[in-house]
């Protein structure tokens, strides 16, 4: 991450709080932070509560968090991606040296080559220049279809 990156990271993070999900519209779809993470334990178990008690919605998550050498972080991180909800995936790039164990789905980064092409999804959104939405691909909302698990960027972000 550059300088200015971590340090927006840590400005939206530092005084997190989930928001009301009851005005939320039934069947709503959403991710969880576009500049973030789960930064702590509480953040991230209020949001394994919140969307537990609301399986209509759905979300998706990319999280870092599992590389951190804080194992009750790292295990709520790994326990609200098991939510039926919600998908949680391990982002993962070149500099990490190890891959997340306990994670059913990874994020790559494109100039990560680890990634399995046979289980790994290029987003279609980002491949395509925008000629599908995310609403329409839905990749990232559901469940793993057949043995497509993960996905991958074809950009650094």
């Amino acid at each position: 991450f550059r300088t200015v990156v971590k340090e927006r990271i840590a400005a939206n993070t530092a005084s997190a709080t989930i928001p009301s999900l009851d005005v939320v519209p039934h069947g709503a779809m959403f991710r969880l932070h576009v500049v973030g993470d789960l930064s702590d334990v509480k953040y991230t178990n209020d949001w394994h509560g919140a969307l537990a008690d609301r399986p209509d919605i759905r979300a998706w998550w990319y999280s870092r968090s599992w590389s951190t050498n804080d194992k009750r972080l790292t295990n709520a991180v790994q326990s609200f991606s098991t939510l039926n909800n919600v998908q949680g995936f391990a982002s993962v790039d070149e500099t990490m040296p190890d891959l997340p164990v306990g994670f059913d789905r990874i994020a790559w980064s494109p100039n990560d080559d680890r990634f399995n092409p046979a289980t790994t999804l290029n987003c279609p959104n980002l491949v395509t220049h925008g000629r599908i939405s995310c609403r329409q691909c839905m990749f990232c909302f559901r469940s793993p279809v057949n043995d497509i698990v993960d996905v991958r960027w074809p950009y650094t972000h």
